[in-house]
């Protein structure tokens, strides 16, 4: 199956202010109407400099994403950590603050080198 890049957006209802958010997610797998659900690489948020905690057994933070201007509250379904968000309107991507989740650089894909025998593993951008 070959699975295309996007950049997406997802509608997020602020449970906090009322308030709902366009979250966009750049370089971003797109399954279409194949899933029920939107995945999304914690790596690529935290690679953006946007806190993500995922440590349940951390007692000093709550699990979600810290973005500014909201908090984005993860709970969890087994062992899944996941929120509630929905296909925004045409209306509300015209007219919701969007906040940007992860980079607009493009990603080249992943690579791997040998270097005397060791290999790495990295993600080359443009």
């Amino acid at each position: 199956m070959n699975v295309p890049m996007v950049s997406g957006a997802t509608a997020y209802d602020c449970p906090q202010s009322g308030t709902m958010f366009i979250l966009i997610f750049n370089e971003a797998l797109y399954y279409g109407n194949r899933l029920d659900h939107s995945l999304i690489n914690p790596n690529q948020v935290c690679k953006f400099r946007i806190p993500l905690w995922d440590n349940l057994f951390e007692e000093r933070r709550d699990v979600g994403i810290e973005t500014k201007p909201i908090f984005v509250a993860l709970k969890t379904k087994g062992a899944k950590l996941l929120f509630d968000s929905r296909a925004p309107t045409d209306q509300e991507l015209a007219n919701c603050p969007h906040t940007d989740m992860t980079s607009k650089v493009k990603c080249l894909g992943i690579q791997v080198l040998s270097n005397l025998g060791k290999s790495q593993l990295f993600t080359k951008t443009q």
